[in-house]
């Protein structure tokens, strides 16, 4: 017992002797930690609409240098340069619809050259029109980065040469998925933004605005009228003929990302009811907004909703009325969807993805599906 009370003993003065000495080294941290706060540099706060508090240093702001990784961040005075502007990128990602690129100064579009030989040819400002030339595709490259494509030559906007000098020309090329032709959205003031390429320039135009086809070179960022653009999406025809439905469409297609499969899924887990069979005539536009309105509907509705998201990502796809091949009915009506891509036509089978787990229902073709279909 004398043994178990001297060791109790014991581990009670340790304990306290850890204590002080902890209690020595932390006090003077919390006095240092108290100096700095009490000692920082004055600064201005600012409201906004908001009523958004906004605190910023008088004297120096953080300011970066755009070029490759790894370059440090330091304090400078204030000047406003765009590397010295910091905003929250907006939520979501560019849809699949073709985009319209606007010189802040002029209001003209950047628009493809596409001529005899567009393959590398200049890209040029030209007045506003509903050409495709003047219409181009952010694809995201997975890094942070977006290759443009041009809607009307199907050729990318990038670098000429893969140049990292000031005032390399800015054109067209086949898709090589190199730096030159990864470009970064940096949003900027006004709801407008800068394109700045992974070799380090931004996208910049002549602020010379009275003559057209000035060709478009990269620079360093000024964050200038002629370096800020506006974009927005072109123009497209109605996909159902009926702008409430297109809405809708469009909505699901954002909240998914403009992803196919999260569509896919997204469709396949709502509510399955028996329904009418054998559709008769052009039904997809009609089935697709019985979905939405009720929530849920047969294999001819799911059919027809996927079909809409598809064509809405820039698929070619139909809402197919068949037959599938069961054990126990034989031949039996059904509906799903097909999507052609490169010459090759693919079934998604929606209500089977539920119905039937663990099998490929979704991107397969008819000799590989697990079933077998015909058309009605």
């Amino acid at each position: 017992m004398a043994v178990g009370l001297n060791q109790g003993i014991q581990i009670m003065r340790n304990a306290r002797a850890l204590w002080i000495r902890k209690t020595l080294i932390l006090v003077p941290i919390l006095l240092l930690a108290a100096i700095l706060v009490g000692c920082k540099a004055p600064s201005s706060t600012k409201t906004d609409e908001n009523n958004a508090m906004e605190t910023l240093s008088i004297e120096q702001v953080v300011s970066i240098t755009i070029g490759d990784e790894g370059n440090r961040v330091r304090l400078f005075v204030v000047n406003d340069s765009i590397v010295q502007t910091f905003l929250p990128a907006p939520a979501g990602t560019f849809s699949a619809d073709a985009f319209v690129i606007q010189d802040v100064l002029s209001g003209k579009a950047l628009e493809a050259n596409t001529g005899s030989e567009p393959d590398k040819a200049s890209v040029l400002l030209s007045p506003l029109n509903d050409a495709n030339a003047q219409k181009w595709f952010f694809e995201p490259s997975g890094d942070g980065y977006y290759f443009l494509r041009n809607a009307d030559s199907g050729l990318m906007l990038g670098v000429a040469d893969a140049s990292t000098g000031r005032g390399a020309n800015v054109r067209q090329h086949q898709s090589d998925g190199s730096n030159a032709q990864k470009w970064q959205v940096v949003y900027s003031k006004e709801e407008t933004c800068l394109l700045v390429s992974a070799l380090g320039y931004v996208l910049s135009v002549s602020e010379r605005t009275g003559a057209n086809s000035e060709a478009i070179t990269v620079d360093v960022a000024t964050n200038s009228d002629a370096q800020r653009l506006r974009v927005t999406p072109a123009k497209r025809p109605s996909l159902t003929g009926d702008s409430w439905l297109d809405e809708q469409i469009e909505n699901i297609a954002m909240v998914h990302n403009y992803d196919l499969w999260s569509c896919y899924t997204y469709v396949a887990y709502l509510p399955y009811v028996k329904g009418p069979e054998y559709p008769q005539g052009d039904w997809t536009v009609q089935f697709a907004r019985e979905m939405i309105v009720d929530g849920c509907g047969n294999c001819y509705c799911f059919a027809a909703l996927f079909c809409l998201l598809a064509r809405q990502l820039g698929y070619d796809a139909k809402a197919i009325s068949g037959e599938v091949l069961t054990q126990s009915e034989g031949w039996a009506a059904h509906g799903w969807t097909e999507i052609i891509i490169d010459g090759e036509t693919y079934i998604c089978d929606l209500t089977m993805f539920v119905g039937l787990p663990g099998l490929d229902w979704f991107l397969v073709t008819y000799d590989d599906a697990p079933m077998y279909y015909r058309y009605a």
